[in-house]
């Protein structure tokens, strides 16, 4: 009798995973606004696998600014989820102030020590021959 229970509780279970309108997918949960560790904390509670890239954005510097597929989807357990996390705004970690360009100095491009352009000259040893 316990071995006929078993069975047609395991029957029941394969029947619900595999007929349509079983418990087949997972509504995805908004990452959006979570740190790495938490995006991933929030995507193995969800059942899905996490795939980090890095965009420009407003949004504070690596925290998830878009997901794909959006919130509210479902999908079907183990799916990718493609979090992108901000680096930034565009251009923020490249850009370089005003006056600190390579071979820029306050005399002007190109002037000044450190540049060999007129290096000679400021100390009174004239151009080299």
């Amino acid at each position: 009798m316990v071995v006929g229970v078993v069975l047609l509780a395991a029957l029941a279970a394969i029947l619900a995973v595999a007929l349509p309108g079983g418990p087949s997918g997972v509504q995805l949960a908004s990452f959006v606004g979570k740190d790495r560790r938490q995006a991933i904390a929030a995507a193995h509670r969800l059942g899905v696998v996490p795939k980090f890239v890095s965009g420009a954005s407003a949004a504070p510097e690596g925290t998830v600014f878009k997901q794909v597929p959006g919130a509210g989807t479902e999908v079907e357990p183990g799916s990718p989820v493609i979090l992108v996390l901000s680096k930034g705004p565009a251009g923020s970690a490249d850009a370089v102030p005003p006056g600190d360009q390579p071979g820029e100095r306050p005399n002007g491009p190109g002037k000044g020590p450190g540049t060999g352009e007129g290096h000679d000259r400021d100390r009174g040893k004239g151009p080299e021959h």
